[in-house]
């Protein structure tokens, strides 16, 4: 039995299911095209988003920067070593997490991004020095960590005023 017949001359219905074949590779190479075009524009909007996040992750941190500052700036002069333990363990978290959102943010940030740790990093250590001192002068350990909280604050404020008046999609343009 011989499924091809050579001398046969083809008949409408091979006609017709050419047409389908083409007619539907014509339609897969379309939607393959069409996908990618929508993934790309997907991941645009993607990346947008992303950002806006970002930005908006900053500028809800800087009224917990301010409250650290506000509590370290009572802790002092009250040599109030539970408040400012606390508070020093608040501070290292959040500056670790700003500095975090920095390196996703656009632009060159690692200067302050690198304050950011360091300023962690002492708060670390002045927790530490809290803890394992017996009466420890909470002034003396903890006032150099809350005069750069009240900096990287100040920083942190410009920036995400810089942020909050960006104008998106126009590179460039504040």
């Amino acid at each position: 039995m011989w499924y091809f017949d050579g001398y046969a001359w083809p008949g409408w219905h091979d006609y017709l299911g050419l047409f389908i074949a083409l007619a539907g590779f014509w339609i897969a190479i379309d939607q393959i095209v069409r996908t990618r075009r929508e993934t790309r524009k997907a991941n645009v909007a993607l990346a947008r988003a992303q950002r806006h996040l970002t930005q908006r992750s900053l500028m809800a941190i800087i009224p917990q920067f301010q409250a650290v500052g506000d509590d370290l700036n009572y802790a002092l002069p009250a040599n109030d070593v539970e408040v400012a333990h606390r508070t020093l363990v608040r501070f290292s978290l959040m500056a670790r997490e700003a500095s975090g959102l920095l390196v996703g943010l656009e632009g060159d940030h690692d200067a302050l991004s690198a304050r950011l740790v360091k300023a962690a990093e002492r708060a670390t250590r002045a927790k530490a020095t809290l803890v394992t001192e017996q009466s420890p002068d909470v002034i003396v350990v903890v006032k150099s960590v809350a005069a750069e909280v009240d900096r990287l604050s100040q920083d942190l404020v410009g920036l995400t005023s810089s942020l909050r008046n960006t104008i998106e999609g126009a590179s460039g343009v504040h």
